[in-house]
């Protein structure tokens, strides 16, 4: 059995907070992974059915800094 490391300030985004945070749809984030594995240059990590996607990969994405990065 897999035991997945995450560290303790990992703050995942879901796909509706992801899609909200660029301007797309969550369907279209949906379908960017469906077809690539990943959407936008960011991989989510799969929970079950929810895909979590990596807030500091996103803030990154949007030419933002985290307070982990500063």
């Amino acid at each position: 059995m897999h035991s997945l490391q995450i560290p303790t300030n990992w703050a995942p985004l879901t796909t509706a907070k992801f899609a909200s945070a660029i301007g797309r749809s969550a369907q279209t984030i949906r379908a960017h992974h469906c077809r690539t594995g990943q959407a936008f240059g960011i991989r989510p990590v799969k929970v079950g059915r929810l895909l979590l996607w990596p807030a500091d990969e996103v803030a990154g994405l949007l030419g933002q800094t985290t307070e982990a990065e500063a």
